[in-house]
């Protein structure tokens, strides 16, 4: 709540804007900021490191990024990485600079305030100009777009709601500007911070779009946006143990780029894995090779709720610890939600397991789809998402009801039909042996004897009138003898309804 504060006073939401740190953190009970204090800030265009001062950090996201009246004598550069200097002391620090002759020989003018008359002329010097002397170095081009991506991951930060209180100021610009790594106070640590792994030349196997760039950036916290896409994927990797989950490359390509739903990424590919089955699962893959080559694995399909549940689980876990809090709050709603769903009526065949999958990997794509519409509120609602009366689960739950009755309906005319093929097949598959006189009874068409079968309550398999024996036939006699009346009762279930 003291960290909304803040940030809502300093950016004048529901009332005027403030610039004054001291008020600000006295208001909040906050510890006192040092301004001239230097952080060391990471151009990821360049991937070069600036040390700016906390007041011009301050300052430029309240007066140029905010659209306010600069105060006199206040000036920016480009980017926030290009600090101006005051005009003032600007001109002091010019008027202090040596003169350099055309002979290469710097000229050391009077102060004026010599006490000898002997004093007053120009004295020269001859030292060599230096060599590092020369021309300022022209301004570094820089990406404006990588302001805006920083803002939006502040905005992200904001609307995660008041789960952040008691942070000092310093911490309130590591969000805003999502670079600064902890602990870092020293060139040296700024100089770590670029120095881990490779940079992000064409050379990386791992080339992200700028669509999945800016989303990253969005969602990941400050300790890995400085990261490069390889690096990023290379360090999950290493600390798979961490995560439990099998860390193939193009899963965490799919990770980096927040790539759920239409892409491809399945919240099956975070299901947990075992040691041994890691094992197996490394002998037949190419872990080194992050490039497009390497395709995104096919997950295995859920067999149990206790699967999916747990791959929820695992990449609610690694949220939590890569991630922004709104994308982490997310994925706990999902984990509560089956967790409830899990001990309710809902099916759990595998037809609706796959279902309750598919839908699980439809919600995180929205965080991209609100990152690119710039709909922060949205990002931070998408946990909303996960209840039983949220209109797409609705619908997934009246698919998996009708496909669950479908299927009762096969099982009990699969079963039905099976049981009058059992009953009719106790009669009709016994062979029956015929008597002479029986046979000598029977009435005749032709040279052909009728058909008992046909003559009984079971009738005969034939089709289109005929027997499927050869040698019989079927017809209607005009009457047939007691005896044989007696035989078909007998053998065949009585006579058909239709011959008595």
């Amino acid at each position: 709540q003291q960290h909304a504060k803040v940030y809502n006073k300093f950016n004048g939401i529901n009332g005027a804007a403030l610039r004054d740190s001291t008020a600000l953190l006295a208001d909040a009970g906050g510890k006192l900021c040092d301004e001239t204090r230097r952080l060391p800030l990471l151009d990821i265009t360049s991937f070069e490191v600036s040390q700016v001062t906390v007041h011009h950090i301050l300052d430029y996201v309240f007066y140029k990024e905010g659209g306010r009246s600069h105060p006199a004598g206040v000036s920016f550069g480009d980017t926030i990485f290009d600090e101006v200097e005051p005009e003032t002391s600007t001109a002091v620090a010019a008027a202090a600079r040596p003169v350099v002759t055309p002979s290469g020989t710097e000229v050391v003018l009077s102060d004026g305030l010599s006490d000898s008359e002997e004093d007053d002329h120009v004295i020269e010097v001859r030292r060599p100009a230096s060599a590092e002397e020369g021309p300022p170095e022209p301004k570094r081009r820089r990406r404006t777009e990588n302001e805006a991506t920083l803002q939006n991951g502040q905005q992200l930060q904001a609307s995660a709601g008041p789960g952040t209180s008691g942070l000092r100021l310093e911490a309130d610009i590591d969000q805003l500007i999502s670079l600064q790594r902890p602990g870092g106070g020293t060139s040296n640590s700024a100089q770590l911070l670029v120095s881990r792994g490779e940079d992000s030349s064409s050379k990386s196997q791992f080339q992200p779009t700028g669509m999945q760039t800016t989303v990253h950036l969005a969602l990941v916290n400050g300790t890995y946006a400085s990261f490069t896409a390889q690096q990023f994927g290379e360090f999950v990797q290493i600390h798979w143990r961490k995560f439990g989950f099998f860390p193939h490359p193009a899963v965490l390509r799919g990770l980096f780029g927040w790539d759920f739903g239409t892409r491809g990424l399945s919240i099956l590919h975070f299901a947990r894995v075992m040691e041994l089955e890691k094992r197996e699962r490394v002998r037949r893959s190419d872990m080194s090779n992050f490039s497009k080559k390497n395709t995104l694995p096919v997950p295995s399909e859920v067999t149990d709720f206790a699967t999916l549940a747990g791959a929820v689980d695992v990449l609610s876990n690694v949220t939590r610890q890569l991630y922004q809090p709104a994308v982490n709050e997310a994925l706990e709603a999902a984990s509560t939600f089956l967790a409830e769903l899990r001990v309710s009526e809902i099916p759990t065949s595998a037809a609706a397991l796959a279902e309750i999958t598919a839908w699980i990997d439809d919600r995180p794509e929205p965080f991209r789809v609100f990152i690119a519409d710039e709909s922060w509120a949205q990002v931070s609602a998408i946990k909303a998402h996960f209840s039983a009366s949220h209109e797409s689960f609705v619908r997934v739950h009246q698919l998996i009801l009708r496909q669950d009755i479908v299927s009762a309906l096969k099982a009990t005319k699969s079963g039905s039909s099976r049981n009058d093929r059992a009953s009719r097949g106790a009669g009709t598959d016994k062979r029956v042996f015929i008597p002479q006189e029986i046979r000598k009874a029977l009435p005749k068409q032709g040279n052909k004897q009728i058909c008992l079968r046909f003559l009984s309550a079971q009738g005969c398999r034939g089709k289109n009138g005929n027997c499927i024996i050869n040698s019989l036939c079927h017809f209607k006699p005009a009457t047939l003898s007691d005896a044989v009346r007696g035989f078909i009762a007998e053998n065949y279930g009585g006579l058909a309804t239709d011959m008595q």
